[in-house]
């Protein structure tokens, strides 16, 4: 009698899906590979490394694997600007350090499900501003409060918009927290710059690219005060007064003194230049202006406010 047995080696298999979330998944890649490596059962030698391939959001099957025990790791899957955080679990329970290690069973006993999922961060940092004023009244315009709009763009997120307010003391002020490779144009508005009795030169728009450190923006406003005169026109009635020089005496308010002497011939004698707003008063010398043979009436002081020239 010839007896005939026939052996068919168990297999088994497992499936692998791929979960890609977080703020950068956009930037995640299309596909993934996984690999593994099995002992069978029956040998005990282990197998050459072998891979397959996972799309986001799609799960990949593997078949005719010899019972036995099998590690599964995914290859690096790291995207430049983001951290990322891999799990895999192994019919729901977490693998341990990244490898999900399984058994493969023959028969009916089910497929093992191992599910990856991938969360990506985006890296994030910003950009500051800080305001310097120099030149006229700079203690003054520390407490000014300066306007900075900016506008951001980034592959990830889009336009990013908004306005900061900062301090002309030198303090820094954080913008928004941007994807890294976000690229920004920031600008003071001058209107806010404005400071009355001042000309101010205000600075161009900065651009910066956000990189892992904050960038640092620094703009300086010039400030000039501004300034005025008065004049002094003499003209006198009921005598000729030839080439005499008529004196007369100012004071103003930001503590500007002095004399100017005018003649009585049509033409104007300025005065020292003064910040604008200041008040000053002019006086004659009534006894510089007396003529001998006549009755002087003098002019009462004038006082005059300096606007813009």
């Amino acid at each position: 009698v010839s007896v005939t047995n026939t052996y068919t080696r168990q297999t088994g298999g497992f499936s692998v899906s791929k979960t890609v979330q977080g703020d950068g998944a956009k930037l995640a890649p299309a596909e993934f590979t996984f690999e593994y490596t099995c002992t069978d059962k029956v040998t005990g030698k282990a197998g050459s490394p072998r891979q397959v391939m996972v799309k986001a959001g799609e799960t990949a099957h593997v078949g005719d694997v010899p019972t036995g025990s099998c590690t599964l790791t995914e290859k690096d899957a790291s995207v430049k600007a983001t951290s990322l955080s891999t799990t895999l679990t192994v019919n729901g329970t977490p693998a341990q350090e990244g490898k999900a290690t399984f058994d493969v069973l023959g028969g009916d006993n089910p497929a093992i499900n191992i599910s990856a999922t991938n969360t990506y961060t985006l890296n994030r940092s910003t950009f500051t501003v800080s305001k310097k004023v120099e030149g006229d009244g700079t203690e003054t315009h520390k407490n000014v409060a300066f306007t900075f709009g900016y506008s951001c763009t980034s592959d990830v997120e889009g336009e990013v918009k908004g306005e900061l307010t900062v301090r002309g003391d030198g303090t820094a002020v954080s913008g928004p927290a941007l994807p890294v490779g976000a690229t920004c144009s920031v600008s003071e508005k001058t209107s806010s710059a404005q400071v009355n009795g001042y000309d101010v030169k205000t600075p161009e728009a900065q651009s910066v690219t956000i990189a892992e450190k904050d960038a640092a923006l620094s703009f300086t406003n010039a400030y000039t005060r501004q300034t005025g005169s008065f004049s002094v026109l003499k003209t006198v009635t009921g005598a000729q007064a030839g080439d005499k020089e008529f004196t007369f005496a100012y004071t103003c308010t930001d503590g500007t003194e002095g004399t100017l002497k005018a003649k009585a011939n049509g033409e104007a004698v300025s005065g020292p230049k003064v910040p604008t707003g200041t008040q000053c008063t002019v006086t004659e010398d009534a006894k510089t202006a007396a003529i001998d043979g006549y009755t002087l009436t003098a002019p009462e002081a004038q006082t005059v406010t300096i606007k813009d020239p």
